[in-house]
């Protein structure tokens, strides 16, 4: 009856013992599976930031070259301007250099 007590004794101590490995491999498991998905939200997080990161990148620099583009066209158009404006006085200027010639001619004529 001794042994019989003892066999059940040693029994139940390894019993427990399996049942002490166990839980502490669910425990690694468990803390493995935190980890796992913590590192999977930290890498979902930071490619979110990157996207949002380049998109607004992109939309500075549409708007830096649509800026550019206006002021390239009103840099044209003033020189465009500017020489319109030295044009239209050579203009002026032989107008009046061919009328003054125009009535020293009539004149010399007259005389």
């Amino acid at each position: 009856a001794l042994k019989s007590k003892k066999d059940v004794s040693a029994s139940l101590e390894m019993q427990e013992a399996q049942n002490e490995k166990l839980r502490a491999k669910g425990e690694v498991a468990e803390t493995r599976a935190r980890m796992a998905e913590a590192q999977r939200l930290q890498t979902a997080e930071a490619a979110g930031k990157e996207f949002m990161f380049r998109t607004q990148e992109q939309r500075e620099t549409a708007e830096l070259d649509r800026v550019s583009a206006q002021l390239s066209g009103a840099e044209a158009r003033k020189a465009q301007a500017a020489s319109d404006q030295v044009g239209a006085v050579t203009s002026t200027i032989g107008t009046v250099g061919s009328i003054a010639g125009g009535y020293f001619s009539a004149k010399q004529k007259s005389d």
